[in-house]
């Protein structure tokens, strides 16, 4: 093991030092993500502590001293700060002092270290997003991120049909096929072996599919997106998690609402609205029953839990309205409230679940300021999106990365109300490396994208149309 570690450690090195004077920190990032999330602690890691050595940190580490080998170099675009970015580094840094003016060291059998939450579910998405908003970016940055992001969905959509068909031989990483690691076994759960988190990418890659089509509008892509969309939206069924359907009609209701045009928008609109109408009243029983891997009963529990969560995360906040119980304290600090008898919830079945919320997961650890900072920062990247939509000097590539973002905060809204993603970080790695590359695309930037308007005629060149 230790021969292995010093070997990729050389290499690292090695394509380090010629990808610090060459190399894109989108192209770096997306390489965090994609080893990342296929890659990850259950594939390989090296016990060095209480956070182990995996292979998607040893690229994180690479990857920051690239950007300060680059910042000497003058090869990074630093942005100057708006009110978003302070937000983004206040609401970090509460976490930080949250996190080590609590018992931070906590790692009974069965429970996470809020080390490990702070690290993997907010600094590292956070580092993500300054970097990916101060690279050099291009049009072949984008279109880059677009495809890499379509065909790690791709693969995700084949290996997750090829979970709930039981094909072993097609799955891989080999260990999702084990019953004894990770959950949700006998759903598509992918490599993070969670199916939310993998009906996450799942959705996000189809929305890149759909903005890698958009930038090259031709029917060879219009043929390929026909193809994919089926695929991505099965893997995405079999995933049997409701948050990320509701988030999936979410996310989109917003890319038809942004890119379509005259007759066409009120047509898809209603078609989507009267489908999603249809689905709710006629399947509402089998929707909240679905058989998983628990059963219909387990799926219906799972459902009459999250009044519990609500319940016990208002008292809790009642309690402490302001800095709340400490970041990654839920766990321990709900356990008093759970003997409450003034309510006819049984608040004993969430005795040993992390919370289900991730709204409210901030609201109790961190109170008013935590959970205002994170909406505010939530709120920041869908005005910064809006705006790419609204300007007409955005050109279509910049107007796609505007109607991504936006449709990527709404299916968001899905899985973070009913799951607390601090528990699937990669979850936030790709939304704050999305919304990273939205905010990182100055005015400048967006006029060398944008198409240059035609001169202006003189007035006896100039045709008057009757």
């Amino acid at each position: 093991m230790t021969f292995l570690l010093a070997i990729l450690l050389l290499t690292g090195i090695v394509w380090g030092a010629v990808f610090a004077t060459r190399g894109s920190l989108v192209v770096g990032c997306l390489t965090l993500l994609v080893l990342g999330y296929v890659c990850g602690h259950n594939f390989i890691n090296f016990d060095l502590g209480p956070l182990p050595l995996t292979i998607d940190r040893l690229v994180l580490g690479g990857l920051i001293g690239i950007y300060i080998a680059q910042w000497g170099l003058r090869g990074v675009d630093h942005k100057r700060w708006t009110w978003v970015e302070y937000t983004l580094a206040a609401f970090l840094l509460l976490l930080v002092v949250s996190t080590f003016t609590h018992d931070w060291r906590l790692s009974a059998p069965g429970k996470i270290s809020p080390l490990w939450l702070l690290v993997a579910g907010y600094i590292t998405p956070g580092i993500l997003y300054f970097l990916a908003r101060d690279a050099q970016l291009h049009e072949r940055n984008l279109i880059a991120a677009y495809a890499t992001l379509t065909l790690l969905g791709l693969y995700l959509a084949v290996t997750a049909l090829a979970e709930v068909s039981e094909q072993w031989w097609l799955v891989y990483p080999k260990y999702i096929a084990d019953p004894t690691l990770g959950i949700h076994y006998g759903r598509a759960r992918g490599p993070m072996l969670q199916s939310h988190s993998l009906g996450f990418y799942l959705v996000m890659g189809l929305l890149c599919a759909w903005a890698w089509w958009r930038t090259r509008e031709s029917r060879g892509g219009q043929l390929a997106l026909m193809v994919l969309m089926p695929l991505f939206l099965a893997a995405i069924f079999f995933t049997y998690t409701r948050s990320i359907w509701i988030g999936a009609a979410l996310a989109a209701f917003v890319v038809l609402s942004l890119s379509l045009y005259g007759a066409w928008r009120p047509l898809a609109l209603i078609t989507t609205l009267g489908v999603g109408l249809v689905v709710t009243v006629v399947g509402w029983d089998s929707i909240v029953g679905i058989e998983r891997e628990a059963g219909a009963v387990a799926a219906r529990d799972s459902v009459s839990q999250r009044g519990a969560f609500t319940y016990v995360s208002w008292q809790m906040f009642l309690d402490r309205p302001l800095l709340g119980f400490g970041f990654g304290q839920f766990t321990d600090a709900k356990l008093p409230y759970l003997a409450d008898r003034s309510t006819s919830l049984y608040l004993e079945a969430i005795r040993v679940q992390p919370h289900h919320n991730t709204f409210l997961s901030l609201l109790t650890e961190t109170g008013l300021i935590g959970l205002g900072l994170f909406l505010a920062l939530y709120a920041g990247w869908a005005w910064r999106g809006w705006q790419l939509v609204r300007d007409p000097n955005s050109s279509s590539l910049v107007r796609t990365q505007g109607i991504l973002l936006l449709a990527a905060l709404a299916f968001y809204l899905g899985p973070a109300t009913f799951f607390d993603l601090t528990y699937s970080p990669n979850d936030h790695w790709i939304l704050f490396f999305l919304a990273g590359l939205t905010t990182g695309l100055k005015p400048t930037e967006r006029e060398a994208l944008a198409p240059q308007a035609a001169p202006l005629r003189s007035p006896s060149q100039m045709v008057v149309v009757r």
